[in-house]
């Protein structure tokens, strides 16, 4: 979703420790299951409140809220109700921000449920509205979800031109972090559509990021060191000064 920054292919799945008997992870299973209906019956409620006030503003976050709890338990078609519903509101309200929130949303469950038509247009329209409006950021969004969409439908060629885009634009932003991403999504369609020779380039770069971040990364622990350091000198000297 959107408010993941939900770029189809960066979702990371969850990962579970191992509860060590079969009964354990029984009662953390029930324990899961019991949050989550609960969080569903909570925005539930919130929403009915909010509809009986008409209060569309509220009803918005109220579905958004719902549809992402859905989408994260794999229940599309519930997830799907909640994102019309948000679109909906969404031109009543003549907010473009949550109007392009809503087609991501509808887009991504759109397409794990195999509606791939669906899917491309709300991401098409988000991306239009993104580059319209200028918000680079939104655009890049919705080129990978585009990208990721084709990838998904076995249509490669497609997929690597939105994905070779959205690079294009990460590259211009100085955007690191979605460069790699860019570089390591190209790399795996060449290399599962049997061009191996330029996947090769493409994951070469990609350890040329994956090095860069890195150096960024010491950088910043290396400056904030220094701050740590120059605030303890600084407190010694207030010591001292004060004696």
């Amino acid at each position: 979703m959107e408010q993941e920054e939900h770029e189809e292919s960066d979702e990371e799945g969850s990962e579970y420790e191992d509860s060590g008997s079969e009964e354990e992870e029984q009662v953390e299973q029930e324990k899961e299951g019991e949050s989550l209906e609960s969080q569903i019956a909570q925005y539930e409620i919130t929403i009915k409140k909010a509809f009986k006030a008409k209060k569309m503003a509220e009803e918005v976050d109220g579905v958004n809220e719902l549809g992402i709890v859905y989408y994260k338990v794999g229940r599309y078609k519930d997830a799907i109700n909640c994102q019309e519903r948000q679109l909906t509101l969404a031109k009543l309200l003549k907010d473009p921000r949550t109007e392009r929130r809503a087609l991501c949303n509808l887009g991504c469950a759109s397409k794990w449920e195999k509606d791939y038509d669906r899917a491309l247009e709300c991401f098409q329209k988000g991306l239009d509205m993104a580059t319209s409006e200028g918000d680079k950021k939104a655009e890049g969004k919705f080129l990978n979800n585009l990208a990721s969409a084709y990838e998904s439908m076995a249509d490669f060629d497609n997929a690597i031109k939105y994905y070779e885009m959205r690079l294009k634009l990460a590259k211009s932003m100085r955007d690191v972090v979605a460069e790699t991403k860019c570089c390591a999504s190209i790399g795996n369609v060449l290399h599962v559509s049997g061009n191996i020779r330029e996947s090769i380039k493409y994951f070469e770069r990609l350890v040329v990021c994956i090095k860069l971040k890195i150096g960024m990364l010491l950088m910043f622990v290396y400056t904030m060191s220094w701050v740590d350091d120059i605030f303890i000198l600084s407190s010694e000297m207030h010591a001292v000064y004060q004696h």
